[in-house]
């Protein structure tokens, strides 16, 4: 599943993120309304449903004629000629265009639950409840078989006793409920992306944008992957991860009880914040080591049971669902180049008529590179402050990628990171680096970051500085 709104959080079994939707459409999803509001309406299909009623006896008949017709009313009888075939050639020498017959009722997305998917749905067959008829050559509402022009109505008569009604499902001809536009006052803000770069796979990066507001409104921020996957899609808890996203669309689980789904804000929802950086996977995994950075996997997920939910264990829920992009990945499906796409949304939240704009980043992926992994302090330790320390770490092929680091000091277990020890060394794996003096702590931590790119590691566990 996804968490945005609509699409399908928590009905998804073992594909989970969580229980309850975000409160938050995704940036395709505004994208697309955008588009479809913005736009002009395409003409729909002409669809005239034939409802009956007493139909069911051999010997009753069905008349149908067209207002204007050059030809002849056509009679079926049930039982004998009516039937889908002869409806067809009646209709379309009626009118002179083509037609589908359906079952009364029709729906061409009826099939997109089964498994495997079928669309358009089997159209089946006219019964004694009526038909559907589709002024196309096949049942697909968004078929390029029809001049989809508004057509009248049919006109049916029956045999005594069947009772007969036309009516019009979808009209058609150029769209007529475009609805108004109103202007609110409100201007959209502009937002800036950080350029594009090469990453080495299974290593997180923090990405830094900005935004302003014409109108002095305070933004809101929200970044999310934006790469199509294939037809088939890609399991949640499935470390062979070739394309679609990685990430989702907020770092962290929002832990809401179906209790608390019923309020709003619901307690424990994720809320867009006003910073426009994120880092991935979320820092959180990171510094708790719940990533696939090392082993390029995730832990497996308990088996699935198709007749009972298994609950995937929420650790493992959160590795998958911030997954570092792994050798073969490529982005979006059929892509040559391996790549991921960001988009970066900045909302003003402004009630009544809010502005939204976003920014784009292309980040390639070098196939070959990575993971850079820092590995002092693996298992913590002691040092005392004011020491000289030797910090090192795996390049892995990354110094094409960055030529140079900075070496950071945490005394929080990562909460912040304002204690620089080297501003800028050659990635090679190894400094000579002194610890301040002054301080004292059971929680630091090192990052290596890079300097003019994204990608950044973090030691495995705490240490105590003395």
């Amino acid at each position: 599943s996804g968490s945005s709104i609509m699409a399908y959080a928590g009905i998804c079994r073992q594909d989970n993120l969580q229980p309850h939707s975000d409160p938050y459409f995704s940036q395709r999803s505004i994208s697309e309304m955008t588009a479809y509001t913005g736009g002009v309406a395409p003409s729909p299909v002409e669809v005239q449903d034939v409802s009956l009623s007493g139909f069911d006896a051999p010997g009753d008949t069905l008349t149908i004629g067209y207002p204007g017709a050059t030809a002849e009313p056509v009679t079926v009888t049930f039982g004998s000629t009516y039937n889908a075939e002869n409806l067809k050639a009646a209709i379309e020498g009626l009118t002179g265009k083509k037609v589908t017959i359906a079952k009364w009722g029709y729906d061409p997305y009826a099939g997109i639950y089964s498994d495997p998917v079928v669309y358009p749905a089997p159209v089946g067959q006219p019964d004694e409840a009526g038909f559907q008829v589709i002024f196309a050559g096949d049942p697909d509402p968004y078929t390029d078989d029809s001049d989809r022009m508004d057509m009248r109505a049919l006109i049916v008569k029956t045999s005594d006793g069947v009772g007969a009604r036309v009516g019009e499902t979808a009209k058609g001809g150029p769209a007529n409920n475009n609805g108004e536009t109103h202007r609110t006052g409100n201007r959209a803000p502009s937002v800036t992306g950080p350029a594009g770069r090469t990453l080495p796979l299974r290593t997180p990066f923090t990405l830094r944008g900005s935004g302003t507001d014409p109108d002095g409104d305070k933004l809101t921020y929200l970044w999310e992957q934006n790469d199509v996957g294939g037809v088939n899609g890609t399991a949640l808890v499935d470390n062979k991860k070739v394309d679609g996203p990685l990430f989702r669309v907020f770092g962290h689980y929002a832990d809401v009880s179906d209790e608390n789904a019923r309020l709003s804000p619901s307690p424990g929802q994720n809320q867009a914040g006003y910073s426009p950086s994120r880092t991935f996977p979320d820092m959180e995994q990171i510094l708790a080591g719940n990533t696939n950075a090392k082993t390029g996997t995730c832990p497996p997920a308990p088996p699935n049971n198709p007749d009972t939910y298994v609950v995937v264990p929420l650790p493992i829920v959160n590795c998958y669902s911030e997954f570092l992009p792994i050798k073969g990945y490529v982005g979006n499906a059929g892509s040559k180049t391996p790549a991921m796409h960001f988009r970066l949304t900045a909302r003003d939240t402004v009630a009544g008529g809010g502005g939204v704009s976003y920014a784009d980043l292309t980040l390639r992926l070098d196939p070959n590179a990575g993971p850079f992994l820092v590995s002092s302090f693996a298992k913590g330790g002691s040092v005392k402050a004011g020491s000289k320390q030797t910090i090192t770490w795996k390049v892995n092929r990354t110094r094409k990628l960055a030529k140079n680091v900075k070496i950071l000091l945490s005394t929080d277990n990562g909460k912040t990171w304002s204690k620089v020890l080297v501003n800028k060394t050659a990635n090679d794996g190894r400094v000579r680096v002194k610890l301040p003096k002054k301080v004292k702590t059971t929680q630091a931590r090192i990052m290596i970051r890079a300097i003019d790119n994204y990608f950044f590691d973090v030691n495995d566990s705490v240490f105590r500085i003395r």
